[in-house]
């Protein structure tokens, strides 16, 4: 199924090998460890959890986040398609090679933009730098030599459905209540003037 695709991957991913340099040698492994797992995303999960404002969402990441790798684990062991460092061996790595023989879907990937389309629903200002964030391991797992750019492109479009749907299901459930978004201060005054008598010029 991906003998089509795999030319073009190697084509961009040899490209993409000799763009290393010292700082980029740096940088991504430590960007791949802590997208790892959760290690970055569990944390930030509690956090959005503990504060009632961002309750909601956080429940909604901790579903998502769930299914991505639900949906990730199932896929690799279903397709078990073949990582790049299995194809090219003859590539020096500078991580130590992933045990793993499983290339498809990025499980780095997928959650991490799995995470940054559910923060899209709180605001942009959480959505945006996660996304940016989400981009760079995307990256980082291509640049280590771990993935196939279709595997990235792929976990990508996974993580959106996993996250929309999540989404959705909770404004089915909680739009009687104000959706997932809590009232703004200026929702809540103009809620709390309706009936009290109090009119405000337009």
């Amino acid at each position: 199924m991906f003998d089509v695709v795999q030319p073009i991957d190697d084509a961009i991913l040899f490209t993409i090998q000799q763009w290393h340099n010292p700082f980029l040698d740096f940088i991504m492994p430590i960007i791949s460890f802590i997208s790892d797992n959760g290690y970055i995303w569990i944390p930030v999960i509690v956090l959005m959890i503990i504060f009632k404002r961002t309750r909601r969402v956080g429940i909604c990441m901790a579903i998502t986040f769930a299914a991505c790798i639900g949906l990730g684990l199932g896929l690799k062991y279903l397709i078990a398609r073949p990582r790049p460092t299995d194809l090219h061996p003859e590539v020096s790595l500078i991580i130590d090679r992933p045990e793993a023989l499983r290339s498809f879907p990025s499980g780095h990937t997928i959650m991490s933009f799995g995470m940054a389309f559910v923060l899209w629903f709180q605001t942009w200002k959480f959505g945006l730098p996660a996304t940016v964030f989400a981009c760079i391991v995307g990256f980082s797992r291509l640049y280590l030599f771990c993935h196939n750019p279709s595997d990235v492109a792929a976990s990508i479009i996974l993580a959106a459905a996993a996250a929309l749907l999540t989404v959705l299901i909770a404004w089915l459930i909680l739009r009687d209540k104000g959706g997932l978004r809590p009232y703004s201060r200026r929702r809540q005054t103009e809620a709390a003037g309706v009936g009290s008598g109090k009119h405000y010029g337009g």
